[in-house]
């Protein structure tokens, strides 16, 4: 089931509620001019948008991150919004990210990273102290360096990205052989992205 909520004021809602049927098209993480043109009162707002069909035959933005077709189960107005209960029908996915919105900025979503942390267990994996000269998890390196598990596990993760550590089946990590102490001396800074906000694609 899908909930999804129209404000009553607009076409969209009552040609929706008419039709019995809708699509769900989300949008990727460099899609945010379609998506403002798909937020203006234009009388034709897919102009210019290549679309598809499938099963329900509602319009579909053949290049979005997803698509879903939905029937509406049930119709209710509160305030100022109607609110649709609808059953999924199909459902397709591609690869990517999605389009986010806050504050009145498009972006697309980061995983938050606790930087003091990823500093921390960097500088000690680096320097093959403590536990960081055999399998490393996050359970050990919270418990050495006293901090969050959870901040040590997204710091670890983000380690492996980067080619420092090697994932292993049982859940550890160890650090990547090839590494020699020259290697470990110029390894570059972590980029910025730890900061974990949101990563803006342009502003309306």
């Amino acid at each position: 089931m899908l909930l999804v909520c129209l404000n009553r004021q607009l076409a969209t809602t009552d040609a929706v509620s008419e039709a019995g049927v809708f699509a769900v098209n989300i949008l990727g993480d460099k899609q945010a001019e379609l998506a403002v043109q798909f937020a203006t009162r234009h009388p034709d707002k897919f102009r210019d948008v290549e679309l598809m069909t499938r099963e329900l035959d509602v319009p579909l933005i053949s290049d979005a991150l997803a698509q879903i077709e939905c029937t509406i189960v049930s119709r209710t107005d509160v305030a100022t919004h109607a609110v649709f209960m609808a059953e999924v029908k199909t459902a397709e996915a591609g690869a990517g990210d999605p389009l986010g919105y806050f504050r009145g900025q498009f972006g697309s979503f980061t995983r938050a990273l606790d930087e003091s942390v990823y500093e921390l267990i960097r500088e000690t994996i680096l320097a093959r102290t403590g536990n960081a000269s055999g399998p490393i998890t996050a359970a050990n390196m919270a418990l050495e360096l006293k901090v969050d598990r959870s901040s040590a596990y997204h710091a670890l993760q983000q380690l492996r990205n980067e080619g420092l550590l090697l994932a292993e089946p049982d859940g550890t990590y160890l650090l990547t052989p090839k590494l020699t102490a020259t290697d470990k001396l110029s390894m570059p800074a972590a980029p910025n992205a730890l900061s974990g906000s949101s990563r803006e694609t342009g502003s309306r």
